[in-house]
């Protein structure tokens, strides 16, 4: 059998974190039943019951508890790293290039980069970091 995908193990982890179907479901956005079905196709393939479940209550089994000890901080640090690289769409990427002539490039860099133009080094910097460049 596959080994189980982030999708299942973010299904346990809700359920396990909120210990009630209905709202981990909510909290996923997917039915309850699709829920409860993602988690039995779990315990099939790892071959363990990770939950004791009845109509009113949700409880860990030991495996339940050992795998969430260990997913969840990883879990967590995977969507971290996809929120950063999400962040890096962001921020603009490559150089900008300012052509003009000499006397015009001169006088230009110099009033942006001057102690009253903070905003605009800042703008610069901020949507730029890699480099910034002129062409004269």
């Amino acid at each position: 059998m596959a080994d189980p995908d982030l999708r299942d193990l973010d299904a346990f982890v809700a359920v396990a974190r909120t210990r009630n179907f209905r709202r981990a479901a909510i909290e996923i956005r997917v039915s309850v039943s699709s829920l409860s079905q993602r988690l039995r196709d779990l315990e099939e393939r790892l071959g363990v019951r990770l939950m004791n479940r009845t109509t009113r209550s949700v409880a860990l089994t030991e495996a339940g508890e050992l795998l969430l000890s260990r997913v969840a901080p990883a879990l967590r640090d995977v969507g971290e790293a996809l929120d950063q690289i999400r962040g890096l769409r962001e921020i603009a990427s490559g150089r900008l290039r300012i052509n003009a002539p000499p006397p015009a490039s001169t006088s230009c860099w110099h009033r942006w980069w001057a102690p009253s133009s903070r905003p605009i080094r800042r703008l610069i910097s901020t949507w730029f970091p890699k480099a910034v460049s002129s062409i004269s």
